[in-house]
């Protein structure tokens, strides 16, 4: 199975949680395949023919279990929507909710089926909601003997600290290039947003508007800001930080920006939306509102 992740975590992990606490906290960025590499931790951890926690031998029973999705000593919680369906994409609207925490406690009860461990991966964590947070406080605090819980995170922010103190974190090296990388290869709303970001300062922000059509404007904002981000970088003499690979397009944009403090400011305030990007009124309405905040950065 191709490994996608930085091949430097496992031993990162190895140095950091020798003693395999009970519960785990896992921190990395977007577009590192973090969520495959606590499945194949979970798995590492259940495999019947070796006690490495770095390995397994992908054939016995156990993991192939893992593989087709219904081993009886793993329980894997995933944001859902609106609707309860699993979303698929960091950048979609969701959140893991108290019904699926109180899911857990059935779980924990059971024996387990190979006298082994068991496994409870919960992600991205950023995901849950007060409700289910809170609901997770009691059990976090006195685990069951042999329970494990990996959870996992893209960032801190918005966790209870209630939440992180019952947790070992790990924050997982990586390299800020590749994260990008991926992170761009793998983004649906770059495929439409980037081409008119190349072309400078000819918005049309009805047009724009257009193009985004029904996207979760979360997503476009956090890009905007990131490339906004690096033109103000390039504007005062440093490099380009998320957008490497488009250094024609952003330092065409800093050379012909009339003021920097303007461009900084429309930064600023496309940020704030973010606040509002979950719960629009009118969707077309607060794009063409993004991006004419955009189109002020130029005057």
């Amino acid at each position: 199975m191709q490994e996608n992740w930085p091949k430097c975590w496992n031993s990162h992990i190895k140095k950091n949680i020798p003693d395999l606490p009970p519960v785990m906290l896992f921190i990395a960025p977007v577009g590192l395949h973090l969520n495959e590499f606590i499945d194949k931790l979970a798995r590492n951890l259940l495999c019947s023919e070796t006690d490495d926690l770095f390995s397994s031998c992908d054939s016995c029973p156990s993991c192939q279990w893992c593989f087709n999705g219904h081993h009886p000593d793993i329980k894997i919680i995933k944001p859902t929507d609106a609707k309860d369906n699993e979303i698929k994409k960091p950048s979609e609207k969701g959140e893991i909710k108290i019904n699926q925490i109180r899911q857990i406690s059935n779980f924990i009860h059971l024996s387990s089926h190979q006298s082994g461990s068991r496994i409870v991966c919960i992600g991205p964590a950023e995901k849950l909601n007060y409700p289910a947070s809170n609901a997770l406080l009691k059990t976090l605090e006195e685990p069951p003997e042999k329970m494990h819980f990996l959870f996992f995170a893209h960032s801190l922010k918005g966790l209870a600290s209630t939440m992180l103190s019952r947790c070992r974190k790990i924050f997982l090296p990586f390299d800020r290039a590749i994260s990008y990388k991926n992170y761009h290869s793998e983004n649906e709303v770059l495929k439409w947003l980037l081409p008119l970001l190349r072309m400078q300062d000819k918005v049309d922000p009805c047009l724009w508007a257009k193009k985004a059509g029904k996207t979760p404007p979360h997503e476009t904002i956090l890009i905007l800001i990131m490339w906004m981000t690096d033109i103000s970088r390039i504007n005062i003499g440093l490099k380009s930080v998320c957008f490497p690979e488009e250094s024609d397009s952003t330092k065409g944009i800093s050379d012909n920006l009339h003021n920097l403090t303007n461009w900084v400011e429309a930064t600023v305030k496309i940020q704030d939306m973010i606040e509002y990007s979950n719960h629009p009124l009118n969707l077309t309405l607060f794009y063409e509102s993004i991006f004419y905040e955009y189109q002020n950065g130029f005057n």
